[in-house]
């Protein structure tokens, strides 16, 4: 309760240009120090009380590694108002955090865990948006632009109803950040992250439902191995990107950040766009996203790699760094510490290969498309083809507007958006293995086979299912979108020709929401606050949506086995 207190004037100094209703010089951080030496002298008390590990200070410090850490840098760095409220932000999360792990701990069902974390995340991120100093004091932000754009940042989509680069103070930006973070990774995963980086405990019970409830993980690793690796692999390669792209973006061009050649400024920018990419979100902090540096090359191999990295997914990741470690360092046929053959897994085999034909076919599509358009070259026709294949698969970014693109690239995009990344990745749409099992269940049936079978292995019934139960699932929730739209925003009512266009930009809108993509056709910053709201929900349930069904289908399959058997039937087809 303290450390939340400790909010207040937090907030009170940091979310204003200029300190609110009259408050003197120096008061705010008096009664900071005041609320941290308070909750120093509660953890106090908690160790005289602490029982475990031994009892008194050690058992309580080994136990609460990081606030112990954290408490005692705040209170030598209580002299700076800024570094004290930096002490407080991590305390405040790993309050929360332990909230989540008493939650789990007493049988919260993490689908439950998991919708509550992102409906918190997004309230928070819409009220620390509306603060007057996330935004210039001339543009102002209302409630329903501030919900949409902690929802996009949430939901890792990149629709914005405002330009992030221009509207936003650094503040603002850095919230937007913050919450892309959070919700790439998925804000239970993420606490979890966070315990363990920093050396926090957390209960075996607890830390399998919070790798369960957030990737779908089950099994193969224990949730600390996994946590782990998950940490260096997504900081990692956050680093290295921001840290190429500091060094080879150009110091400026068509839509560059105006401090883009100051050191600090170009720090925040490259690792803004090393975390929007990799966590495939699309906000940039850039005009016009990149279509200022269309033809160079960070954007076709460092952020074309970035999103890739991110819509693969974890378990590919790992699966894939694993066994090339162990070819490299013992050869063909290398044993785990389990006894089983180190090897590529199912899984990833399908996703790389789905990848891959979704990433050639699209970018076929699209190449076709931009040069039966007229006016292009080749050479930047199959830079457009390539970059804007990757981008589709939910990361948003984008190198030449989607209106000024042809019809049938248009098309292949909203299949592609529709489609999206892979599973425990920070992608969206339905997936890419939901897809390859429903086009592989249909070539087997061709084949007159009885299983959907997939490099020498067999995909169960309810697998298939569950495939397709998304992919239905998917369908509704972009009709339901695009069929609210029409009525809270309709466009183009003077012709039929109008109306056509206009439904092509609803479509597309609604396939890029409920994908969780961020491309638009120019419609979102037009939207009435009905379509803002509307958008927000199909953001919403295309981020949580599909995730929340799986784990709470896998709920009710451990809480009532399927014990009753009917007689069969057949019944007519085609």
């Amino acid at each position: 309760m303290i450390a939340l207190m400790m909010l207040v004037p937090v907030i009170l100094e940091l979310g204003w240009h200029a300190r609110p209703f009259g408050i003197p010089d120096g008061l705010l951080h008096g009664v900071l120090v005041v609320l941290w030496v308070a909750h120093l002298g509660v953890m106090w008390w908690s160790a005289a009380m602490w029982r475990g590990g031994g009892g008194g200070w050690r058992g309580f410090v080994a136990h609460h590694r990081v606030e112990s850490f954290v408490m005692g840098l705040g209170l030598v760095m209580a002299w700076s108002f800024g570094a004290l409220s930096w002490c407080v932000a991590v305390l405040v999360v790993l309050t929360i955090l332990r909230g989540h792990a008493w939650l789990v701990g007493r049988g919260v069902s993490p689908s439950v865990l998991f919708l509550m974390s992102f409906v918190l995340l997004i309230g928070s991120g819409t009220g620390l948006l509306m603060l007057p100093a996330a935004t210039p004091p001339e543009k102002r932000i209302g409630v329903i632009d501030a919900l949409f754009t902690s929802t996009s940042a949430v939901c890792v989509t990149g629709l914005s109803v405002r330009d992030t680069g221009t509207e936003f103070t650094r503040f603002g930006q850095t919230v937007i950040l913050t919450l892309i973070q959070s919700g790439g990774l998925g804000i239970i995963l993420f606490g979890a992250l966070l315990l363990l980086a920093f050396g926090g405990a957390v209960d075996l019970r607890s830390s399998r439902e919070i790798t369960g409830g957030a990737t779908g993980l089950t099994g193969g690793m224990s949730a600390g191995d996994y946590l782990k690796r998950v940490v260096g692999i997504v900081f990692g390669v956050e680093l290295a990107g921001a840290a190429l792209l500091y060094f080879f973006w150009p110091v400026s061009w068509v839509g560059a950040p105006a401090d883009l050649g100051e050191a600090g400024g170009r720090v925040f920018h490259c690792v803004f766009t090393s975390v929007s990419a990799l966590c495939n979100a699309g906000f940039s902090t850039t005009a016009n996203s990149l279509q200022g540096l269309r033809l160079h090359w960070t954007t076709h191999v460092v952020i074309a790699l970035l999103i890739t990295a991110g819509g693969i997914g974890m378990p590919v990741i790992i699966n894939l760094w694993g066994t090339a470690r162990a070819r490299v360092l013992r050869g063909r046929g290398a044993m785990g510490a389990d006894g089983k053959l180190i090897r590529l897994t199912l899984h990833t085999k399908i996703v790389l290969v789905t990848t891959l034909v979704v990433y050639l076919v699209g970018g076929f599509g699209i190449l076709m498309s931009r040069l039966s358009w007229g006016g292009e070259s080749f050479g930047a026709a199959l830079l457009d083809a390539h970059f804007m294949s990757v981008t589709t698969r939910t990361a948003g970014f984008d190198t030449v507007a989607p209106n000024q693109m042809g019809i049938l690239s248009r098309f292949v995009m909203m299949v592609q958006m529709f489609i999206g990344g892979s599973p425990a990745s920070t992608a969206g749409g339905v997936k890419t293995v939901a897809v390859a099992a429903i086009g592989l269940t249909v070539w087997n049936t061709i084949r007159g086979r009885a299983e959907t079978n997939a490099f020498g292995r067999a995909l169960t019934d309810e697998m298939v299912r569950r495939a397709a139960v998304l992919i239905v699932l998917g369908l509704v929730t972009v009709a339901s979108l695009a069929t609210v739209l029409t009525v809270t925003d309709p466009r183009g009512l003077e012709s039929e020709a109008g109306q056509a266009e206009a439904f092509e930009e609803i479509l597309f809108e609604s396939v890029s929401a409920c994908g969780t993509v961020g491309l638009t056709m120019g419609l979102t910053p037009e939207l009435s606050d009905e379509g803002k709201v509307a958008v927000s929900i199909g953001m919403f349930m295309g981020r949580v949506g599909p995730l929340a069904f799986l784990m709470a289908l896998a709920g009710a399959a451990r809480r009532t086995p399927d014990s009753a058997r009917y007689a069969r039937e057949d019944v007519v087809m085609g």
